[in-house]
């Protein structure tokens, strides 16, 4: 799990801990908590999808370079790899001694 995981899990656990003690400990009637429980999950559904819609569209944006970065690297790491090898191939190697 990622540190952006946690930190969103820790501030939803926290911001529905808090709503649902606020609401809770209110001295209001049983249907109207009820109202305000459903038009706070509304509220709270809502920010949640539009956090997860951001948090999409930069999860696409890092692919998306990522995918652009190592498209070169693919190439850079097999020139420097056949380079390499070719370099070893023409190197001689010292003969063996038998002292």
């Amino acid at each position: 799990m990622t540190t952006l995981n946690k930190v969103l899990i820790g501030t939803m656990s926290g911001l529905v801990a808090g709503v649902a003690i606020g609401i809770l400990t209110a001295p209001e009637k049983g249907k109207d908590t009820r109202d305000k429980l459903g038009r706070q999950a509304a509220k709270l559904k809502r920010k949640i999808e539009e956090w997860r819609g951001h948090l999409s569209n930069e999860l696409d944006e890092m692919e998306e370079a990522f995918n652009h970065e190592i498209e070169g690297l693919k190439d850079d790491v097999r020139q420097k790899v056949l380079r390499m090898i070719e370099e070893k191939k023409n190197k001689k190697m010292p003969e063996p001694s038998l002292s």
